[in-house]
Parts: C-alpha cells; structure tokens; sequence
C-alpha cells in the first residue's frame, strides 16, 4: 500500500518511522513515498520546497500540480526531472498538457493525476479516459460520498486524500487557481494565500467573494470523515495520501498512526 507524506525536508524522520513501525509496514506492505514541489519549477502547486534538496537516499513524487503551465520547456525543471528519472520516482501532474509533454521525454516515471485537477462536481466520467494515462489518481476527497462510482472503476488506481479540511468547498478550484498563478511570488505572499478563505473571512472578502454567498458553507468534521473512510475496504485501494495542511512532522505523524489505526481496525 502506497502513502504519499509531504515534504523532502521530512525525508530521515520518515525512514525512522518506518524503522519503529516495522511490524506495520511488513502487515500492510506500506510504501512511504515523500512527495514535494520542484525546487525553482514554475509547474509546482500547493507549497514549495523552499530551502529544502531532494532527498536521494529514497522514492520520491515530484508535485508539479500548477494548471497553469505556461513554458514546456524550463530549463532547470527538465534538468533535475533527468537527474531523478527512475521507475521508483512519480510525477503528480494537473496540467495534462505538461502530462503529455513529460510522458514521452521520461517514460521511466510513474504518473499520479492529482485531485486539484478535476471537479467532481462535472460527473465522474472525465475519470475513464484519465485512468488509461496514468498510474494512479488521487481523486477530491468528496469521492468518499460517492463510494458508488468509485466500486465501478478499477480501485487499485485510486490513492484516497487523508484530509477532512477542504471536502465539499465550494471555492476549492477557485483557491488553487489563484495559488498557481502567484506561485513565483514572495514567501509572504504564497503563505497569505493558503489560508482558509472561510476559516479567515477577510480573506474571502479579499478575493472578491461574499460571506452571504457560501454562509451555509460548514466542513467536515474529523469523526465524520474517519467514519466515510472505515466504510471503504482499503484492501481494494492503491493507498492514501496525506495533504500539506501541516508544516510540522509531529501532525504528520499523528496522521501516520490514524491511517495505520483504520488499517487495524479494518
């Protein structure tokens, strides 16, 4: 089973979780496999890896989740994607025309489509054609109300999103649009950004949207969430991912031990 954890700057303290969790990770044939932007990519989404190197010593996923994709041919991108290209390593994409043009210059990747991607909210049949192109998708997480459509399709492609904050927003796509189009802007800047627009209203109020419009906008709680997931088998999945909503390792961790909790629980 595959779990997608963030962030190269963590890369050590995962291979010591492993270490101390070996019973687990021999029962469940867990992969951990630590994904993280691009350093200096313009294709990245989410967080950048600022100040951190890619950790050689282990798998890793290369987050190049910008819609974005302005200029095909970035130097230092195709530099380091040469440098780190293996069957053991994976690109997790958005912009299918940046899959296209990476596919055939480094075949030897493996290939994760990325939730930010598609709008569950348009159907679910912009899935068949995608499950053809890639390794695996990592679908939003409102799937888990949908367990119906997710049964239909080949399941051992499916990495579920271990994350309960963002399920159902309606300004989702919205937020990662403007966080790829300012992902070349100072550090001050991105992380005012990846603030919850509802969580902080003068937020929301900044980027052009009203509080009345989304007021009956409420997250999932964490209990419910845990229990959509316990209804799913996770034998019938490829894995999860856990997000970059925590910069700090010890909240990774506590995420870590719920998943491997659901497994046991299972």
């Amino acid at each position: 089973m595959i779990i997608e954890v963030p962030y190269f700057k963590y890369a050590s303290q995962y291979k010591l979780w492993e270490i101390k969790n070996r019973h687990l990770v021999d029962k469940y044939n867990l992969k951990l496999k630590v994904y993280d932007g691009l350093p200096g990519s313009p294709w990245n989404g989410g967080r950048l890896p600022l100040g951190t190197s890619i950790p050689e010593h282990c798998p890793v996923s290369f987050a190049l989740t910008n819609h974005t994709v302005d200029d095909l041919h970035h130097k230092e991108s195709h530099e380091l994607l040469e440098k780190f290209h293996s069957p053991d390593n994976t690109i997790i994409i958005s912009n299918l025309e940046l899959l296209d043009h990476l596919q055939k210059l480094y075949p030897n990747y493996k290939w994760i489509y990325s939730i930010t991607a598609y709008d569950i909210s348009e159907g679910f049949d912009g899935y068949d054609e995608i499950e053809k192109r890639v390794d695996w998708i990592v679908p939003r997480n409102e799937i888990i109300d949908h367990t119906e459509e997710l049964y239909k399709r080949n399941t051992k492609q499916y990495i579920l999103l271990f994350s309960f904050e963002c399920s159902g927003c309606p300004l989702y796509n919205e937020h990662y649009k403007v966080i790829g189009q300012i992902v070349k802007e100072d550090d001050k800047t991105r992380n005012h950004l990846y603030a919850c627009w509802f969580k902080n209203r003068k937020l929301l109020t900044e980027v052009g949207y009203t509080e009345d419009i989304y007021s009956d906008y409420t997250y999932y709680t964490q209990k419910k969430f845990m229990h959509k997931l316990l209804e799913i088998d996770h034998r019938i999945l490829a894995g999860y991912k856990i997000g970059r909503n925590s910069q700090k390792f010890e909240k990774i961790e506590i995420e870590l031990k719920e998943i491997t909790d659901m497994l046991e629980a299972q």
